[in-house]
């Protein structure tokens, strides 16, 4: 982001949010940078810019309906003209109450999700799903990474016409779309969900593109492989909760599959253009590598388990 932005941006808090003396941080979660975390002797809170104004819109609404309804997402903080956005030159901010928590991490304690927390993250998802399919909000923000452009991409890699027969019969919604262990915080126990974060990625898209992310950025890991009883005991909570018919069920290995692919070819895309931080890139490619290897290995266990719950 461009230096005189941050001028706009001090600016535009002082005025249309009454912080004092704002100051940020950009986050070190992702690859984008496009997330400050901004602090006056008061506030804490997070900002989100967004290049496209319809989407900011889109996704603030969303992720505000979704905390009127009393579920577990962050607040989005209005202007003092009860405006959910605003625009700073040529981008857009939505600014969320910030969450203090612990998110669910890659240490040992966490290699295995079974109990508690799937329990948990399964009601909050359900939730989720049952009240986005009844919010006036279905259009389409369009990202990279949303169903239509991922198997466009994968046209020639996978054989996807059962796939796409059963998507017929999916339903859509407003999803999250980004449901990975970062964007999910715990309770002071480590034991319960506590709040589901960034929606910056949310569009009007499949409910089992939103399972199948979280699935396979969750349960599915480079260093322990799948965690099959933990999504098990998942998908037999979340379907207690918002029930899916079975030619839905049928599209989630294929979506897990095909998300991995369509992550892999933005990452690769990254390496090509270069930068400070081809590292990180790099085993983010290596632990896609490994994801895919596995969802082929054991995709038919996996839709054996889906199918059965």
């Amino acid at each position: 982001m461009k230096a005189s932005i941050f001028v706009q941006l001090a600016a535009k808090l002082k005025r249309d949010y009454s912080l004092s003396d704002p100051r940020w941080d950009i986050t070190d979660d992702g690859v984008e940078g496009n997330t400050l975390v901004v602090t006056d002797e008061v506030h804490k809170c997070v900002i989100k810019f967004f290049d496209n104004h319809k989407q900011a819109e889109t996704v603030a609404a969303f992720q505000h309906q979704l905390y009127i309804a009393n579920l577990l997402v962050p607040a989005v903080i209005p202007t003092n003209t009860g405006e959910l956005t605003v625009k700073l030159g040529s981008t857009t901010i939505v600014m969320s109450e910030f969450i203090d928590g612990v998110t669910i991490g890659w240490g040992k304690e966490f290699s295995e999700l079974s109990g508690s927390i799937s329990v948990s993250l399964a009601k909050a998802l359900g939730n989720i799903h049952k009240a986005s399919q009844s919010l006036p909000i279905n259009i389409e923000t369009g990202h990279s990474l949303d169903t239509e452009h991922i198997i466009h991409q994968a046209e020639n890699r996978l054989d996807l016409g059962r796939l796409m027969e059963d998507l017929q019969n999916t339903r859509k919604a407003m999803i999250h779309a980004d449901l990975a262990r970062e964007n999910i915080f715990l309770d002071e126990s480590h034991t319960r969900v506590k709040a589901i974060i960034d929606f910056g990625d949310a569009n009007f898209d499949y409910l089992t593109y939103d399972i199948a992310t979280l699935l396979t950025q969750v349960y599915v890991t480079k260093s322990w492989g799948i965690d099959f009883k933990a999504i098990e005991e998942f998908m037999e909570v979340y379907l207690n909760r918002n029930p899916l018919e079975r030619c839905e069920l049928q599209t989630i290995v294929p979506l897990m599959k095909l998300r991995n692919l369509g992550l892999l070819h933005e990452i690769e895309q990254k390496l090509r253009e270069g930068g400070p931080d081809s590292m990180s890139l790099e085993s983010i490619r290596q632990s896609l590598a490994v994801k895919l290897c596995l969802l082929e290995e054991q995709g038919t266990r996996l839709e054996d388990i889906i199918q059965a719950v």
